[in-house]
């Protein structure tokens, strides 16, 4: 476990993850919550900018239980690269 561990975190995997998770939570948030999104006055520029911020997104009317679906939408992706790239390391590893 502690080998598997610190494959996970060194710099490559993490940030090959990050990327990932980037991406994909991205393209499943709006997937799921960009109509209430955009209905809500929010613009794709915002978004791009940086300039989006819980404040912004609790006033939009997104509650709690939102805010945490939308925190797992991108913690999912990035779990799931991270295991699938130390999966892959260590079966070439030992082959």
């Amino acid at each position: 476990m502690k080998s598997w561990l610190k494959i996970a975190l060194s710099g490559e995997i993490r940030n090959g993850s990050l990327k990932t998770a980037a991406f994909v939570g991205t393209l499943l948030l709006f997937i799921n919550y960009g109509d209430t999104l955009f209905e809500c006055g929010l613009k794709l520029e915002e978004w791009m900018n940086g300039n989006i911020t819980m404040q912004n997104l609790i006033g939009i009317g997104l509650g709690k239980t939102e805010l945490i679906k939308i925190e797992l939408t991108y913690w999912v992706p990035y779990c799931v690269s991270t295991y699938t790239s130390v999966q892959s390391y260590n079966r070439h590893k030992n082959s």
